[in-house]
Formats: structure tokens, C-alpha cells, sequence
């Protein structure tokens, strides 16, 4: 897919069929590039950003924008990443906020105790969990990934946000309905007011898995499952959040794949050892 120029900005078009679909503006800030929902465009109370891996300081084989401190790149480097990237975001990279990410399905709430936590290095990073839901406004949550799916949640009305990183083990256990049944019970969110944005990642194309992980998956979500030896972990999450209550209208998602993209994007799959991207959301 090629990236079609509009005043000075490019337009990567991944629209859908029916009401699901996301067009993201590919952002250009000197040397960083980033991808942003172009339907909140107009709306000023929120961040949605979806990183690449170009611009950054990291060499081989991280680079360069790489924002993880886990894959055994230098912490001096991933710290510099960091500040450039939220920099060009406008965000405080030390009330970034992070989880530890243990391909669970667990979500938890960051409130002022919890603020900066995994900002500067991997050991404070909130443990245990793959999501973050809170309310307080200049606060940016973050989730890392190179494959996995990154589900990002706004309540307008409730003034909430949620992140979540959605491997295979989340996606199985279900972390896209945690996040969004985490939001109804702490902070009153009605499904039918939040917006979804579900960023790059694996697609099926590239996704193919051993027979015991497909029937498992085959097992537990029956016909949401099709293609043979092939796992659409996108679409699987897009699932999960209407079963969770959010209108299809509002589900918008990226057709960009990470391990056909790998001038874009870190892939795990395709690179093995590699950087990480960063999916970010902030309330303004």
C-alpha cells in the first residue's frame, strides 16, 4: 500500500468494509514519523499516536526509534527515544506510564500513585498487567510492541482513556473485553460512547501458527476463526470490543501489517531480535 501525499502530509488510506475502518495520517516531525487517527484530528481532549521505527538514535538491530527498554538495547538510547518521541507529541515523557506486559489479560489503574511508572527504566513498570485505564489528564499511557496488537480506548463523555497490548496469550484470554469492562466499572463509561483504535500489527497474512494453537483458538471462538493455520489477532480483539458493547461505527482499525512493513515497523516475527514500537494515548 502507498502512501499518497495531501498537503504536505501523507494519507495511509486502510479504510474497511462496512462502518469498521481507520485512515491514519502519517505524521512527519523532523526526523520522527508517527501515525494518529485522522477522525480525531479535530478532537483537542486526547492523543492517540501510533509510533514508527525510523527517527530514533538506536543502532542495529534496534533501529532506531526503538522505545522499549526489554530488548537489550542501550537504556541511554531508549531514554533519548523516549524524550524526542513524546516531545514531538507534546507529552511529559516523565509521567509516561507503563505495564510490565506479560501477555496476560489484567488491567490496571493509574491513578496519581502510579504516574511515571516504567518512565525511565523497565523495573518500575507496573507489573503483572498488558493495560492501563485511567482518567487523570496528562498522564500518557503506553503499551510496546513489534507484532502484538495495540487497542486503544477514549470515553469522551467520562473523560477516560485505556490502553492494551493484545498478544496471542491477551487476545485468547480475552483483554480487549477486560479493557473495556474496566472502564464501565471504574469510571461509568457507557460502551456505547467509547471510540476504539486498534493500531498496526501481525495480520494473517503473516500470522501463521502450529495445528494445537489454531484449534484453540478454533475451540474458543468458533466461526471468528477461518483461516486455516492463520490467526487475524486484529479482528479477533475488533470482536471482543463489540462483544463488549462498543458500536461497530466506533471500532476503527489499521489494515497495516507490521511483518510486511518492516521498513516501517519492528517486527518480532520477521527480525526476531528487534526494537519496539510505542502506542500511546493521553487526555489533554
Amino acid at each position: 500500500m502507498k502512501p499518497r501525499q495531501r498537503r504536505g502530509f501523507f494519507i495511509l488510506s486502510v479504510t474497511g468494509s462496512g462502518a469498521l475502518s481507520c485512515e491514519l495520517r502519517l505524521e512527519q516531525r523532523g526526523d520522527i514519523s508517527f501515525l494518529i487517527p485522522s477522525n480525531l484530528l479535530p478532537e483537542g481532549s486526547v492523543r492517540v499516536a501510533f509510533s514508527t521505527r525510523g527517527g530514533g538514535v538506536s543502532p542495529p538491530p534496534y533501529e532506531s526509534l526503538n522505545l522499549a527498554f526489554h530488548v537489550g538495547d542501550e537504556e541511554a538510547n531508549v531514554l533519548e527515544n523516549r524524550r524526542v518521541f513524546c516531545s514531538v507529541l507534546g507529552l511529559d515523557p516523565g509521567r509516561l506510564t507503563t505495564a510490565q506486559q506479560v501477555h496476560g489479560n489484567k488491567i490496571a489503574v493509574v491513578g496519581q500513585d502510579l504516574v511515571g511508572r516504567g518512565a525511565f527504566d523497565e523495573e518500575t513498570a507496573i507489573p503483572m498487567v498488558d493495560g492501563l485505564i485511567t482518567n487523570l489528564t496528562g498522564v500518557p499511557l503506553a503499551v510496546f510492541l513489534a507484532d502484538c496488537v495495540p487497542i486503544v480506548l477514549f470515553d469522551p463523555l467520562r473523560r477516560a482513556i485505556g490502553i492494551a497490548h493484545a498478544g496471542w496469550k491477551g487476545t485468547y484470554g480475552g483483554i480487549a473485553l477486560n479493557l473495556v469492562e474496566s472502564l464501565v466499572k471504574v469510571f461509568q463509561s457507557c460502551p456505547e460512547n467509547l471510540l476504539a483504535f486498534v493500531g498496526p500489527s501481525i495480520r494473517s497474512c503473516c500470522y501463521e501458527v502450529d495445528a494445537e494453537l489454531f484449534q484453540m483458538f478454533k475451540d474458543r471462538f468458533r466461526d471468528e476463526v477461518s483461516e486455516r493455520g492463520r490467526l487475524d489477532l486484529v479482528m479477533l480483539n475488533v470482536r471482543q470490543l463489540e462483544r463488549g458493547g462498543i458500536f461497530q461505527k466506533n471500532i476503527h482499525f489499521s489494515r497495516l501489517c507490521t511483518a510486511c512493513k518492516v521498513s516501517l515497523f519492528f517486527s518480532h516475527r520477521v527480525e526476531r531480535q528487534t526494537g519496539r514500537q510505542a502506542a500511546i494515548v493521553a487526555l489533554l
